[in-house]
């Protein structure tokens, strides 16, 4: 298995890659939002990104590079809270049918439905060390 540390000013999280892959996949599915907030570059980088490196533990979302303003900050909390909202309404497993319709653009296939845990955590790390501790982990019990 392989893991991406993610970092944005000095904090840190460690994410699987699929697990991390695919939550920046719902970040980008909102394409209003995305050109709206301009960040046009960044899905473009991150596609790449994903394309010729997922699964290698090199994954990066040169986040410094990207939330360099309040109000770029805001707009991709916005983004994190329309990915989450992507998966709200699943039980616990997210059908691999829903997931491989944004898997599809950096050509990747999943064999399974996916834990809906692991992409809400991830999505919720992200938002952590942008905003802190101000966010919640979901524990399996």
């Amino acid at each position: 298995m392989a893991y991406s540390i993610i970092g944005y000013q000095n904090n840190y999280t460690r994410i699987h890659d699929l697990d991390l892959g695919i939550s920046m996949l719902l970040i980008l599915a909102n394409h209003d939002l995305i050109e709206e907030f301009a960040f046009k570059d960044m899905e473009i980088s991150w596609l790449n990104n994903l394309k010729y490196a997922m699964g290698n533990g090199c994954i990066d979302l040169y986040l410094d590079d990207y939330l360099n303003s309040k109000k770029q900050i805001e707009c991709f909390i916005i983004l994190i809270d329309s990915a989450l909202s992507l998966i709200n309404d699943f039980q616990t497993d997210i059908p691999m049918t829903f997931l491989q319709f944004y898997l599809n653009k950096i050509d990747y296939v999943l064999s399974d439905n996916f834990p809906k845990i692991l992409i809400y955590n991830s999505l919720i790390k992200l938002q952590k060390i942008i905003l802190g501790d101000k966010s919640k982990l979901l524990t399996m019990s």
